[in-house]
């Protein structure tokens, strides 16, 4: 299993689907992550997002079954983060949201967590 790191500011549409080696996947310096673009990367347990993150398209994480932890490294929390409401279908229902303190309260990283059911962890 690898852990891989994303450059570039825009991860494209369906630019790793399928790839069963990708545990972890550090996206610092992501802004958009296209439709599909890690769908069944079924061994895929964390993914880190930067602070510049803006959008997650449609079934970017579709049947990441072992997806357990999505970090977001936001430290406003005014920012606007869209996520697609089907981004994590087929995913377990364990997943953490974790946030950074000085962003806990962001209202859009906290909307989707909360109705899909995933939890949201506040990190220092």
């Amino acid at each position: 299993m690898e852990k891989i790191s994303v450059k570039g500011l825009v991860i494209d549409s369906n630019n790793y689907e399928n790839n069963i080696n990708i545990k972890e996947v550090e996206a610092a310096d992501a802004v958009f992550v296209g439709a599909h673009a890690f769908k069944n990367c079924t061994s895929l347990e964390g993914v880190f997002f930067g602070y510049d993150i803006s959008r997650i398209s449609h079934g970017a994480f579709e049947n990441c079954k072992a997806l357990k932890d999505v970090w977001f490294a936001i430290i406003d929390e005014d920012k606007i983060i869209e996520i697609a409401d089907d981004t994590f279908r087929g995913c377990n229902q364990d997943i953490t949201f974790h946030i950074f303190a000085t962003a806990i309260n962001n209202k859009y990283l906290n909307k989707y967590p909360r109705k899909h059911g995933f939890r949201v962890e506040g990190m220092i």
